[in-house]
């Protein structure tokens, strides 16, 4: 006799295949039963939820399976172009196969029923954040052309606990190196801080983290999240503005807004420093741009020339996308104000009397 979980997991096989031939609304339960060979009453006994639970299942399971196609390219893959190339070959084959019967079962989902089901829009997203490493391109044209630094410039998705994989940095003349913060890709963690030499940045092995162990900081030791417990972040900025002046921000998953801390180094204490929120998310019916309140905002990065203590005396580029519809997708310049939290740093003296 088949166990429960076995027939639980043919039958989102067998959705996940009609879905992929005939679409959501043109697949029923009764065929899903069909498909999985499994026994009359058997939907709601596993998916009390009906055809919506089974829908969320096969997206998470599509998922997993365009991953595991993504990891098995990127076993060969040495360049971003090659995993990409590998990828469609594998699924134009897995296409072609079925005689162009088989195509994506999440696309269906997405656009038959996400519209009327919440659940489904946020189950859609599910399982497709997943990185598989980030890697530094160097440009010596402004950004014309770009080429890839090499094996040792890529840096696996489970570095640091999954808190290396979107970055931000900058270089401090001072001392000579540069400071690179970063957290998941999930908007489900913290930030951490390592530091680089300029001519070591392509070099995975030469960046130092910054760490907390046996009750104090030091640089060298195991990567510890620098701002408090809860915070969660997505996309950083990280810029230095003077001497002694450090802005470390960007968009405050746990806050729906964009934060920001004013600090006097790289490796300042964060939890004696306030975030301060310049911007906020709102929902689309409550946008007002004028009040700095924007609808599914993300980014917020600092733009160079930037001043402390000035009402505008901040630009940020803020970006937007409304993914239900598509449209706005686009980035727009906010000006704000932040206050300059730091002790005073005065300049060096350029002529010594």
């Amino acid at each position: 006799m088949a166990r429960q979980s076995d027939t639980r997991q043919r039958m989102v096989a067998a959705a996940r295949r009609l879905f992929r031939e005939h679409g959501y609304n043109g697949t029923a339960l009764s065929d899903v039963l069909v498909e999985s060979d499994a026994p009359r009453g058997s939907v709601y006994y596993h998916f009390p939820g009906g055809k919506e639970e089974i829908a969320a299942e096969v997206t998470v399971l599509h998922a997993h399976k365009t991953i595991a196609t993504i990891d098995r390219a990127a076993e060969t893959a040495t360049t971003a172009a090659e995993l990409i190339e590998a990828v469609v070959t594998e699924l134009r084959d897995e296409l072609v196969a079925s005689d162009y019967r088989q195509g994506c079962a999440v696309a269906p989902i997405v656009l038959e029923a996400t519209l009327s089901s919440p659940a489904l829009h946020a189950a859609a997203q599910r399982g497709f954040g997943n990185v598989i490493w980030t890697e530094i391109w160097r440009s010596d044209d402004s950004g014309i052309s770009w080429s890839h630094m090499g094996e040792d410039a890529k840096f696996p998705a489970n570095l640091h606990g999954g808190y290396a994989q979107c970055w931000s940095w900058d270089h401090d003349p001072d001392d000579g190196w540069v400071y690179v913060v970063a957290t998941g890709f999930q908007r489900d963690k913290g930030i951490i801080l390592m530091r680089v030499r300029p001519e070591h940045i392509g070099r995975r092995s030469k960046y130092v983290p910054w760490g907390f162990t046996d009750g104090h900081w030091a640089w060298g030791e195991a990567a510890t999240p620098i701002t408090p417990e809860g915070e969660k972040w997505g996309e950083l900025t990280f810029r230095r503005m003077a001497q002694g002046k450090w802005i470390l921000g960007g968009f405050l998953a746990s806050k729906y807004a964009l934060g920001y801390r004013v600090v006097d180094s790289p490796a300042a204490n964060m939890h004696a420093t306030d975030v301060q929120i310049p911007v906020l998310g709102s929902e689309w019916n409550a946008e007002n741009h004028a009040g700095n309140k924007v609808a599914q905002l993300y980014g917020g990065y600092v733009l160079p020339g930037s001043r402390f203590d000035i009402q505008g005396g901040i630009g940020l580029v803020v970006s937007q996308w409304n993914t239900d519809a598509g449209w706005p997708y686009r980035a727009m310049q906010f000006k704000a104000a932040l206050r300059d939290t730091t002790k005073t740093v005065k300049p060096p003296d350029p002529i010594n009397l």
